[in-house]
């Protein structure tokens, strides 16, 4: 039995997601892989206009699943999910991060203020279109606007000079962790503990739980950096 579970973990983190928000990792380093391969053979532009293109027609596709169409469905059905996310979000965040990390971004600051207020402003109108009529086009719009906000974000940041500070390499480390931790408080986990203890709002109040979940994703970052300090903890680096 044990086995048989190890091997599922196995396969889902190749193919689908070893646990809930883990999707993120493979993703990545297959979005990283197929972009810096692209990158050595095309020009920065090209390698943009098809990962544009790529998750546009995609998108379309788990689109048209929606609607019962087979092609679509063939794609929603046999694609694992690793590839489907790759190919709709993984490829077009990267080269996006990619062409960040070549531009030149210090003039047209107005314009880029410009840029990121129309599409925070666009981003939010969606947002509340989706939440009564949601689809895959909205959807699509939607991440889209959520790309532009978010590059016209770093691209204003870039210029930012700080000082240096020991806080902002803690930060740093930290950032992974929390990120890796964050859901694994599961729903479950406060219902359990809501029984347990008799405190219904444990699983019922919202701003109690982002307030639980906040510290605890604060508190594992902090104790395993800390550990990993220790000369026979020092394999806890790997995680960070």
């Amino acid at each position: 039995l044990f086995v048989g579970q190890l091997i599922t973990i196995v396969k889902n983190f190749f193919l689908n997601a070893s646990f809930v928000h883990f999707w993120y990792l493979n993703t990545l380093m297959l979005s990283v892989a197929i972009i810096y391969l692209m990158y050595k053979k095309l020009g920065p532009k090209a390698v943009f206009a098809i990962c544009v293109s790529v998750t546009i027609a995609l998108r379309l596709l788990t689109y048209m699943s929606s609607m019962g169409i087979s092609i679509g469905q063939i794609y929603t059905s046999y694609v694992p999910s690793l590839f489907r996310n790759t190919l709709e979000k993984g490829l077009l965040s990267v080269c996006i991060g990619l062409l960040l990390c070549k531009a030149d971004f210090s003039q047209n600051r107005i314009q880029k203020i410009f840029i990121l207020s129309l599409s925070f402003i666009s981003m939010t109108a969606c947002g509340v279109f989706i939440y009564k009529n949601d689809n895959e086009i909205y959807q699509t719009i939607f991440y889209f606007l959520v790309v532009i906000t978010s590059a016209s974000v770093f691209s204003l940041c870039m210029n930012i000079q700080l000082k240096p500070k020991v806080c902002y390499v803690y930060m740093r480390k930290a950032s992974t962790l929390i990120y890796l931790s964050q859901l694994l408080l599961m729903s479950e986990t406060f219902r359990y503990l809501s029984d347990l203890t008799g405190i219904k709002a444990l699983s019922t109040s919202k701003p109690l739980i982002f307030f639980i979940t906040f510290l605890f994703a604060h508190l594992v970052p902090f104790i395993i950096i800390e550990q990993s300090k220790k000369e026979k903890l020092k394999f806890l680096k790997y995680l960070y």
